[in-house]
């Protein structure tokens, strides 16, 4: 039987809980970009250009059916981040990477601090937002040209290293 549940949880799991991206795989130049990576408010006058929907999960999971032992996929750590929000964060903005983008606009948080049903998870931190980029950084990453401190400062992002509001994590709703 517990066979069929490990089974189970493996088809819902990849059939409705969103992907994690391993952070530790990405390289040196992708890890760079998430490190510059803001989260932010839109501002009017600014021009973005959307890159589609994120979401960042982490996820409270047992290592066996009946087994109250539990654990968070993503792991948590210094790479994917200390607390289960910082890493639902992380996710997000490593999808939002992939997705071309600089910067995730106006996340919204949910904390399920009971079982999520939806994603399968005991509990679980949802980080949602949208990825964007600016023209000119869109470009230059298009056209494999390294990013300069001349056309970084025509630029509404911040510079390689993001100060801490840019990184700030908006408030969890509980439920």
């Amino acid at each position: 039987m517990s066979g069929c549940a490990v089974v189970g949880d493996a088809a819902y799991s990849a059939a409705f809980r969103t992907t994690f991206v391993d952070v530790a795989k990405l390289s040196a130049e992708e890890l760079r970009q998430l490190d510059a990576m803001q989260v932010r408010e839109a501002r009017d006058g600014l021009v973005y250009v959307s890159r589609g929907k994120v979401t960042g999960l982490a996820c409270s999971l047992s290592v066996a059916p009946l087994v109250p032992v539990f654990f968070w996929t993503p792991p948590l750590s210094e790479v994917n981040g200390r607390t289960p929000k910082e890493a639902a964060m992380t996710q997000m903005r490593v999808k939002a990477l992939k997705l071309g983008a600089n910067a995730v606009l106006s996340p919204s948080c949910v904390h399920h601090d009971i079982v999520d049903w939806g994603n399968n998870c005991f509990e679980s931190w949802g980080l949602y937002g949208r990825g964007h980029g600016d023209p000119i950084y869109s470009t230059m990453i298009k056209a494999g040209i390294p990013e300069t401190a001349s056309v970084a400062s025509t630029s509404p992002r911040v510079g390689a290293h993001a100060s801490p509001a840019a990184r700030r994590l908006p408030r969890c709703p509980r439920r």
